[in-house]
This record gives structure tokens, sequence and C-alpha cells, in this order.
């Protein structure tokens, strides 16, 4: 009986085998198609590179630093050591909040997650090149930046872009003006 089995089960597999098509045997080739349309030339036109998005610059290096005087609160952002790079400052009385940048440039361009704004600057006072915007406390784009997904960028004519970190500092800073 044994050998029966064995035999069974041998006819089986190799019938079962039968049904598998051989690796050997060549797949089907399409039908080779003719084109009459001309094959365009190469250029040699430079590409131009692809626009970055704010969203994917690094964050500028630096930290903020939180400060409050009776009629004020301050947060800067920059390197330690340096001058800040950006200078967000509530004026209690009025109730303004002023965004101060390195540099000169007409205009502060805010960009955050949900909201942009272009703020007209004035030339700030002291020592270093500044601009100055100043919005109301109430201002969206305070909000904006406050509450970002973790990121909002400064933008200037003729400055490099700073991408800020949305730390707690922009938060309190915004509050203390509403």
């Amino acid at each position: 009986m044994k050998p029966l089995r064995f035999t069974g089960l041998a006819a089986l597999a190799a019938s079962l085998a039968a049904c598998v098509p051989s690796s050997r045997a060549p797949l089907p080739q399409p039908a080779p198609t003719t084109s009459t349309r001309p094959v365009p030339a190469a250029t040699t036109a430079p590409v131009a590179p692809l626009a970055t998005r704010w969203e994917d610059l690094p964050i500028t290096p630096g930290t903020w630093t939180l400060a409050e005087t009776t009629g004020a609160v301050t947060a800067s952002y920059g390197a330690p050591g340096s001058e800040a790079r950006l200078v967000l400052r509530c004026d209690r009385t009025s109730r303004q909040v002023s965004v101060e940048r390195a540099g000169t440039t007409p205009r502060l361009v805010i960009r955050s997650e949900t909201r942009n704004a272009t703020l007209p600057a004035r030339p700030g006072a002291g020592g270093l090149p500044t601009s100055i915007a100043t919005v109301p406390g109430s201002d969206p784009i305070l909000d904006a930046m406050a509450l970002s997904r973790g990121r909002f960028a400064v933008e200037s004519p003729g400055l490099s872009t700073l991408v800020l970190p949305a730390w707690a500092e922009v938060s309190v800073v915004v509050e203390a003006c509403r």
C-alpha cells in the first residue's frame, strides 16, 4: 500500500508542476510602434532652480530672550552674545506691538502657517540700522505668529529670510498687548 500512496503523490506533484509555466519561456513582447513626430533637440538653456518655500528653510540660529519693564514686554531673537536679529516689543500704554528687524528695508513680510501680512517699515533710531513695523495688539498676524506650527518667517527685500521658532516668548509679548 505504501508504494501506491507515494506513487499517487508523485503523480499529483508532476501534474501540478506541468501547470506552472516554465521560467524559461519568453514573455510576449509588445508590437513595435513607430512615431512620425520629430524628437525635440536638447536645449542648453540652464534650468531655473526650484523656489524654496520658507517652511522648508532651517530655523535661523539663535534663541528667544524675554525682558519686562514697567511699560513694555520685549522678546529678542538672536545668537547669544550678539545683537538681536528680531525684536518683538509690546508697548502696554498704546497696546501696540513693534516688530524690529536688523537691517534697513521698506517692509517686513510676516509669513505663518495660516496668515501672511506685509507691514510697512520705518528706519529705527539707534546705532545699528534697523527697520520697525508697528501693529495693534489685536492684529491677527500676531496670533498667527504665536500659534504657528513651530515657526514663522520674516522676509524683507534685500535681507535674508529669518525663520524663527514660535516659542512661548512670542505669545507673552502678544498677550501683554491685549
